[in-house]
């Protein structure tokens, strides 16, 4: 029986920070799509059947990523969907606004990524 990739879709708006998830993710057997916004996510997602769980940094400009988990919930493929928070901002009160907006995990940066796979 072969295992299936999973897919994620990484949205942060510094590339560097995508770039750095996917080089430890692809090798674990991850296939990683880009978003630079929150808009884009969406866009994405619109054209996406199916992925297994999107990766989202807080803090974007225009559309943070508690704004884009809303919209992503209304979504009626992606109401289940893993949405992980990751952010390099640990003030007090993200972590409850990104569960109660529907997110599944919230993880500060730098990524543990063995913790991230247990979110998955």
């Amino acid at each position: 029986m072969t295992t299936q990739k999973k897919s994620i879709l990484i949205v942060d708006d510094q590339s560097t920070n995508i770039f750095a998830l996917s080089a430890v993710l692809i090798p674990r057997g991850y296939s990683c799509t880009a978003a630079l916004t929150g808009e884009q996510c969406l866009q994405i997602l619109d054209e996406r059947p199916h992925l297994d769980a999107i990766l989202m940094d807080y803090n974007m400009p225009q559309m943070n990523g508690v704004e884009t988990i809303k919209y992503i919930r209304q979504i009626p493929q992606y109401k289940k969907t893993k949405v992980i928070v990751i952010t390099a901002d640990d003030s007090p009160g993200l972590k409850l606004k990104s569960i109660s907006a529907g997110a599944d995990g919230f993880l500060t940066k730098p990524i543990d990524v063995d913790l991230l796979e247990t979110l998955f």
